[in-house]
């Protein structure tokens, strides 16, 4: 359930121009992380690579280096 809920914000935010940027990768890191809890490694790594590169468009730090340390974690 949950991860039909997360596909379908994502698809609403991403249907929408005006979506700010970091709503968008708060919604990404939501989605991968449930999706590696669920064993979906590349899954999860695809997205947190896409929230990585918005939440740097935001000068989000925190959110690079979260991105940045799950990425590699998920594709060890």
């Amino acid at each position: 359930m949950a991860s039909s809920n997360y596909a379908e914000a994502l698809a609403i935010y991403r249907a929408h121009a005006e979506t700010p940027p970091l709503d968008l990768a708060n919604a990404l890191r939501g989605y991968a992380l449930l999706k590696a809890s669920n064993g979906e490694q590349e899954g999860a790594a695809k997205l947190w690579q896409e929230a990585g590169v918005l939440y740097a468009a935001a000068g989000v730090e925190a959110g690079v280096a979260e991105s940045e340390a799950q990425v590699a974690r998920l594709i060890a």
